[in-house]
């Protein structure tokens, strides 16, 4: 489930904020409850923001930021915590 925020001046789209929550299975059978927010600056940045947070029913909780940047296709790790 997405919930959309747009912001706007003068009539031209600045940025927007994406709220995300649901389910998501690993590669061995957790299932993690996932709340992630992403902010996106186009097109002056290019520039795409996750803030996400995993909490899984084994125990494992990983919380972490990435960038995606649409100009130069590269996606950077910022910082992650694996509990």
């Amino acid at each position: 489930m997405f919930h959309v925020i747009d912001h706007y001046k003068n009539g031209n789209w600045q940025w927007e904020i994406a709220q995300a929550k649901g389910e998501a299975t690993g590669l061995y059978g957790e299932v993690f409850q996932l709340t992630e927010t992403d902010k996106l600056w186009l097109p002056v940045q290019g520039l795409l923001l996750w803030h996400f947070n995993l909490k899984g029913n084994e125990g494992n909780h990983y919380i972490g930021t990435l960038t995606y940047s649409y100009i130069t296709g590269e996606m950077v790790v910022r910082k992650t915590v694996c509990h």
